[in-house]
């Protein structure tokens, strides 16, 4: 058997070449590869020459000690070629806006497009200047200044700080007015036909969910009495702003209406409270086939003969003429409606006075508006009030009377004396102008007030 044979002189090391290694790199890296080896890749690849039978002279070469001077030799130049490859990536890498590390390169990358940084500058900060105010006498507060170029202004330094002076590198243009210039935080309330909510000022409205309110402007006061261009809302929600005195209210349906088309009103509007629900004269009137419309008379006759006395008793009966006045032939109320256009209100109701506003409601269950109430609405102004005193339909009483401003559309409630529903003592309430939630917002800043001089 042949034993195999063992090399361990170390003459074979170094037979194969292993550099230049190939570069490749892939685009997004935050450094890139450009050496072609390293110190024992060109180590390996000189000793591998040494054996190279394209170098004949150095082929007879048989040992691969390390204190052999040519060995030596070798290994100094692979690591001198280590060094070389390294800073030549170091360098390729400064070539490259992504992996370049050094400022000087950046700079110099940034002017083969042109482009040159301005020098180095001193710290800045803002400055604001506050002149002085007299309040209560205006005369004596400072006069609009011009701040020269230069003006020095020292900084307030805190524990363990150096103070910091700092100089204004232009004129500036003061005025007292400009010390503190607020944004705009509200906005004129005009209604739109989207709004579901107003302001009102002060906290002290007596104001509650379930009251009614009336938004009506020049175009029905005073423009035309049959302009629909009016809104009648039952309130949803009451919101007191203690921080900004005033209250916020709000309704389900946006004003307006669309059968027909209406928009809310838009000159000098005017917004009101129904301090007063009240039905209609005769709406508690008994249903009158209920009562016995029958008068019985007994007539009683003595007889008396000797001793023995007889007594007769007769009825007769005969209808009541006083409730027979009151009906009709179907025995029903004569004249159960709205009479002469007169609103007649079931009571006196002294707060309700002449010029204010009143609405009737005619209560249909099942046809809802934009309200919020059931049925139909019709506004009216009561060009005059009267408090007489008035019997008919079974009963009397002091009652409130209501000549309205318009007759239009009052036979939609002259029958419904039972079903109608009367929001009458309008009061004025006076509104506030809307807040802006988020008056910073965007490329543009609102101010309060008007500065002619900015």
């Amino acid at each position: 058997m042949n034993e195999p044979q063992v090399n361990d002189c170390g003459c074979c090391t170094g037979i194969d070449t292993e550099t230049p290694v190939l570069i490749a790199n892939v685009p997004g890296l935050p450094t890139i590869r450009y050496r072609t080896g390293d110190y024992p890749k060109f180590r390996e690849s000189l000793l591998a020459k040494l054996s190279s039978s394209e170098y004949p002279v150095p082929a007879n070469l048989s040992t691969r000690e390390e204190e052999d001077f040519t060995i030596a030799l070798c290994e100094a130049g692979a690591t001198m070629l280590d060094v070389l490859t390294f800073y030549q990536e170091r360098i390729a890498n400064e070539n490259y806006l992504r992996t370049a590390t050094e400022d000087t390169s950046l700079l110099e990358l940034a002017k083969l497009i042109g482009y040159t940084p301005l020098p180095g500058v001193a710290a800045s900060t803002y400055l604001a200047f506050t002149l002085q105010e007299s309040p209560g006498a205006p005369t004596q507060a400072a006069e609009p200044v011009t701040i020269p170029v230069a003006t020095r202004v020292q900084s307030i330094p805190g524990s363990g700080e150096q103070a910091q002076t700092f100089e204004t590198v232009e004129a500036i243009n003061a005025r007292v007015e400009w010390n503190a210039i607020p944004v705009q935080t509200t906005i004129p309330w005009i209604p739109k036909r989207d709004d579901t909510d107003l302001w009102l000022e002060g906290l002290a409205n007596q104001i509650q969910v379930s009251d009614v309110l009336l938004i009506v402007g020049v175009e029905r006061d005073k423009n035309d009495s049959g302009s629909e261009q009016w809104d009648i809302r039952l309130l949803k929600e009451v919101e007191l702003d203690r921080d900004n005195n005033r209250t916020r209210v709000a309704w389900d349906k946006p004003l307006g209406d669309n059968a027909p088309l209406t928009n809310p009103a838009q000159s000098e509007v005017k917004v009101y409270v129904f301090r007063q629900r009240a039905a209609l004269f005769g709406y508690n009137a008994q249903n009158p086939k209920l009562l016995n419309t029958v008068s019985t008379n007994t007539k009683t006759t003595v007889v008396t003969s000797g001793k023995k006395t007889t007594t007769t008793e007769t009825t007769v009966k005969n209808d009541s003429p006083q409730l027979l006045d009151l009906l009709d032939a179907n025995h029903n109320w004569k004249e159960y409606y709205i009479k002469n256009n007169e609103i007649d209100l079931e009571a006196a109701y002294s707060k309700i006075v002449q010029n204010s506003w009143f609405a009737l409601v005619n209560n249909q269950v099942g046809t809802p508006s934009n309200s919020g109430l059931q049925g139909y609405i019709e506004l009216y102004k009561a060009s005059q009030v009267a408090f007489p005193s008035r019997t008919e339909y079974g009963i009397s009483g002091k009652i409130t009377r209501l000549i309205p401003d318009t007759t239009e559309n009052l036979n939609k409630f002259k029958f419904e004396l039972q079903n109608t529903l009367v929001l009458a003592q309008s009061e004025q309430l006076t509104t506030t102008e809307r807040p802006l939630f988020a008056p910073l917002y965007g490329n543009q800043v609102s101010l309060a007030s008007l500065h002619l001089e900015l």
